[in-house]
């Protein structure tokens, strides 16, 4: 008998349509992707109606991302990133500044004092285009990047010496729904590159609510205990976060 490996096939969750491949995994595993497509990964032997079954449960869900997704979308369309235009950086606006080079020297850069972001971009990452804006989005993305890996040394500093433990190692990641995350196992900390668009303080909170992990590993009253020791005012920091609009 021919492998199902791979087998593609079009599912529905209300008006919803579903791309589903049959792999090698033991669980139904659904998510939407960047560009708005709602994705199914099922086992091998999972059958076509039970993974109906499966998404008929999660069409509210899925009717919640996929909105989400397409409020994403609307709004990288309504920020061009043109020259002239403002992106956040550490909680400030910076003007955003375009300078077509070639390919190969492609780069970005940022000065605070001017409050400034460059994009040094190829000619099609120049243009009014959704492909030059697309270009231009993952630009900025670089830019927070290199922001938080610039701070990162003295974050981590600050919140080990704060919390009274250490990791193992600390990264910057383009993390789509949370601001951080500890490997307890191997104490690695990473945090979302999007914080170097909100004031230092968010990013401070992050770090030592990551850091906090380090001793008690889960949300428990203590974990908190620890948290507000370390770091008072994380609440104010939380709020701010959830209140603000999360950058592109």
């Amino acid at each position: 008998m021919p492998s199902q490996e791979g087998v593609s096939f079009i599912l529905y969750a209300g008006d919803t349509p579903v791309e589903v491949t049959k792999r090698h995994v033991r669980n139904l595993n659904l998510h939407v992707t960047r560009e708005g497509r709602c994705v199914m990964s099922i086992p091998l032997r999972c059958s076509r109606a039970f993974a109906q079954s499966f998404l008929d449960e999660r069409q509210a869900w899925i009717e919640q991302k996929m909105a989400a997704s397409r409020r994403r979308i609307s709004a990288i369309s309504a920020e061009r990133y043109l020259s002239g235009s403002h992106t956040m950086l550490w909680g400030e606006p910076c003007t955003v500044m375009l300078e077509e080079v070639q390919a190969s020297r492609q780069s970005v850069s940022f000065d605070l004092d001017k409050k400034t972001v460059t994009l040094r971009l190829g000619r099609t990452a120049l243009e009014d285009s959704d492909e030059g804006c697309q270009i231009r989005h993952d630009a900025i993305r670089k830019v927070r990047k290199l922001a938080l890996e610039t701070r990162l040394p003295e974050l981590a500093e600050q919140a080990e010496e704060r919390v009274g433990a250490a990791a193992s190692g600390w990264h910057v990641r383009d993390m789509k729904t949370r601001w951080g995350s500890c490997s307890t196992g191997t104490g690695q900390i990473r945090l979302a590159l999007a914080l170097s668009a909100y004031p230092i303080f968010c990013a401070e909170a992050v770090a030592c609510h990551e850091a906090c992990h380090l001793i008690v590993p889960n949300h428990s009253a203590a974990f908190y205990r620890e948290l507000t020791r370390a770091y008072p005012g994380w609440q104010h920091a939380r709020q701010y976060l959830k209140q603000a609009p999360r950058p592109i």
